[in-house]
Parts: C-alpha cells; sequence; structure tokens
C-alpha cells in the first residue's frame, strides 16, 4: 500500500472518530442520552476451548509427539476415574470408549515415537474429578470431555498441516477422524446430560 493511501485512510479514520466523538458530546451536552448498545445473550452450549488458534507458532513434530502422547495418556486415566463416579450409561459408555479409543492410538504413538528416538512418558500425570458423584459427576466429566476434544482437534489439524515427518503424518490423519467422533459424542451426552 503507498504512503499516499495510507494517509488517507489514517485521514479518514480521524476524521469518523473526531464526528462521533462530536456527535456524543453535543447529544451529552445538550442533556440527552446517548444510544445505548443493546445487550446479547447467549443460549447454553456446551464449553467452547482455549485451542491454539492458527496465528500460534506450530510445534515441531516432536513437541506435538509428546503433548498427544501426554493428551492420550491424560484422557485415559480421567475415564478410569469417571467410570467410578459417573452414573449416566451414555458417560459411562463414552468413558470406556476413552479408555479404548485412547490407549490404542497411545500404543502406536509411543511405538512411532520409539522409532523416531522421541522420548515420551510413561505413565500419565495424575487424573482428578470434582468429588461429586452421579448426575454432577456427569456433567462435569462430558463439560471437560468437550473442552478437551475441542483441544485435541485443533491440535491434531495443525499438526496434519504442519508435520514434516511422513509418518507421523500419515497417523494424524489416520487419528483426527476418530477425535472428531469423539468430539462429536461428547457434544451430544454433554447436551444430554447439562439439561
Amino acid at each position: 500500500m503507498s504512503g499516499i493511501v495510507r494517509s488517507v485512510y489514517g485521514v479518514v479514520a480521524i476524521v469518523a472518530t473526531v464526528g462521533v466523538t462530536g456527535a456524543y458530546a453535543s447529544q451529552t451536552s445538550a442533556g440527552q442520552t446517548p444510544p445505548r448498545t443493546p445487550v446479547q445473550t447467549t443460549a447454553k452450549t456446551p464449553p467452547q476451548s482455549t485451542a491454539r488458534t492458527s496465528t500460534a507458532k506450530p510445534l515441531t513434530d516432536a513437541q506435538f509427539v509428546m503433548k498427544a502422547s501426554e493428551g492420550g495418556k491424560k484422557e485415559v486415566a480421567l475415564a478410569k476415574v469417571a467410570l467410578t463416579k459417573v452414573s449416566n450409561d451414555d458417560v459411562k459408555a463414552f468413558a470406556q470408549r476413552m479408555v479404548t479409543d485412547h490407549s490404542a492410538a497411545d500404543n502406536e504413538l509411543a511405538a512411532l515415537a520409539k522409532t523416531k528416538k522421541i522420548a515420551v512418558r510413561a505413565s500419565a500425570p495424575p487424573a482428578s474429578l470434582p468429588a461429586a458423584k452421579g448426575a454432577a459427576a456427569d456433567k462435569k466429566y462430558m463439560e471437560m470431555m468437550v473442552k478437551d476434544h475441542e483441544e485435541d482437534v485443533a491440535l491434531f489439524e495443525a499438526e496434519s498441516q504442519n508435520a514434516k515427518d511422513a509418518d507421523l503424518k500419515a497417523w494424524v490423519d489416520k487419528t483426527l477422524p476418530t477425535l472428531r467422533d469423539h468430539l462429536k459424542q461428547a457434544r451430544d451426552v454433554y447436551s444430554k446430560v447439562s439439561k
């Protein structure tokens, strides 16, 4: 963009700001109240993630492997704890699926990491759910699973785009549809237990 065009845009922005400020000042000095912006409310929806955005610096393949491995182990540990606290049959089925699917994926990733000489943790960090049991535990666990799987999908999508290693990219692309299905199922179950 040329310097002249930038200058013109700058002048337009200043004029617009002064015009709005002047209009506001004249309304308030004349005893009028300025117009109010309506407040918008939102319906109850599953929690939204704080997953990395596309502007974040991509992880290296080794960083991704370590993060994915730790996340998978955490999902398994949390699901095992959940199975002792939840009461809803759909939540129990989801937790059992997490144990099965994430254990299998973690075993595959560990084998791949070994061939690439990337060290991963042997065990999961401690997992816990709030002291609640029954319906409260159902809701809290599923809320956590929606958030975790939103982050997982974002992480795997970024790695699919940025992976340097062809074997790792193949594993990511094979695993991603399962994670997307976990996210869909987590949202569905959450919507049932959060009513």
